[in-house]
């Protein structure tokens, strides 16, 4: 192993963008590395002040190559620069990124949510070691706050949707096919204010509504009114979609505003029941503060608006004070999920499974009964056990 296949990598990310509808995110990564060429580099030192980091004109002839996993597009390269330095001979540089990522999101307890973000950063051409320089033994825009830190991640103007709560490192490296990885794990936590306050809150004043139809008398307009208020909560749902996430899973704001919409069209019913039971409006020009609330029609009437009003406003109650911490997911619940989510599928359940052509005219049937995988090396006919020791097993991509 040369040195030059040895590259101290560490890192400085900065979230530029979280789009959780299409659950992709834009992280600005600087990738600060150093490594020791093959072939030492001439570099003249400045004759101001006799600095000990020379930047080079062009690059070096070997280079480390960087490249992203579940890339969307091609990663915007902002700037790469290299400096040597002229008392070891080893090269420093710097490679400034902003890569599209496609992720995982679990939107299910939305706007309560946490959030795993991993940035995957991969080379094939070199060993990624650790960071073991000082701030001292470095160009001054290679340095971290913390001289010890391997990498550094930062949320920037994202601060006030979203809560950093850790980040984690892990570097991989394959010493045979001389490639390495490594995993930068971002520990997010939803701020739920915005929706709780613009959506929730909304949601709440338009359902709260229904507590006045005692206001109305026993005739049609009572039905247009409830009528009213579940289309205008429809139409809200409508135009909000595009503020929330696209999942096919049931969110907790969405149970919020189905459990609404169900109190209302329950109310409806009971005023459809009253209006039928009626044969005139009740009391003086058909209003409800003139009838006698002795009559069991009117008592109907009275005990609905009260425990469905009361119902409605206990259930927003614990769900906006107390959904954050009732609601929210732990860590450990959503590290297992994403497992769950990544684990290794085999056979007919593989979205890589194919069907081999070997021996097709010699047993036909053998293609709709022995599958194989795309990728595998070999695949010979001897026996089932030496099919599974030779076919490797592939990663699902979906969940």
């Amino acid at each position: 192993m040369t040195d030059s296949e040895e590259v101290h990598v560490r890192l400085k990310i900065c979230m530029v963008k979280i789009d959780d509808v299409s659950q992709q995110y834009k992280p600005h990564v600087n990738i600060y590395f150093y490594f020791k060429p093959e072939d030492p580099i001439n570099a003249e030192t400045p004759r101001k002040g006799g600095g000990r980091f020379v930047n080079l004109d062009t690059d070096p002839s070997w280079k480390p190559h960087f490249d992203f996993e579940n890339q969307v597009n091609k990663a915007i390269v902002n700037d790469e620069s290299y400096w040597i330095d002229t008392h070891t001979g080893i090269i420093f540089g710097r490679i400034d990124l902003i890569p599209h990522i496609q992720g995982r999101f679990d939107h299910q307890p939305f706007p309560f949510d946490r959030q795993i973000l991993r940035i995957k950063l991969l080379s094939n051409n070199c060993l990624f070691q650790r960071w073991e320089k000082n701030n001292d033994d470095c160009p001054m825009v290679l340095r971290l706050t913390e001289e010890k830190w391997q990498f550094q991640c930062e949320l920037k103007a994202l601060t006030d949707s979203w809560r950093l709560e850790d980040a984690t490192l892990e570097i991989e490296s394959n010493v045979e096919d001389l490639g390495s990885s490594g995993t930068v794990s971002i520990f997010l936590q939803r701020k739920s204010k915005y929706f709780i306050v613009n959506i929730g809150f909304v949601i709440f004043l338009i359902m709260m509504a229904q507590g006045c139809l005692f206001l109305f008398p026993y005739n049609q307009s009572r039905l247009e009114f409830s009528i009213t208020l579940m289309l205008t909560v429809v139409v809200f749902k409508f135009v909000m979609q595009y503020q929330i996430p696209h999942t096919s899973c049931l969110m907790s704001l969405d149970r919020y505003m189905l459990f609404g919409l169900c109190e209302l069209g329950l109310r409806f019913l009971v005023d459809a029941c009253t209006l039928g039971l009626l044969d005139k409006p009740a009391g003086s020009g058909g209003y409800r503060q003139n009838c006698d609330l002795e009559q069991s029609i009117c008592a109907i009437d009275q005990w609905a608006t009260a425990i469905l009003s009361s119902i409605w406003i206990i259930v927003s109650f614990v769900y906006f004070a107390l959904g954050d911490c009732f609601l929210r997911p732990s860590w450990e619940s959503l590290s297992l999920e994403n497992k769950r989510c990544e684990s290794i599928v085999t056979g007919e359940r593989s979205p890589f499974m194919s069907y081999m052509d070997q021996a097709a005219d010699e047993h036909p049937q053998e293609r709709s009964r022995k599958p194989t995988h795309i990728g595998a090396k070999k695949v010979t006919e001897n026996s089932d056990e030496d099919e599974e020791k030779q076919v490797p097993k592939v990663k699902s991509m979906y969940c």
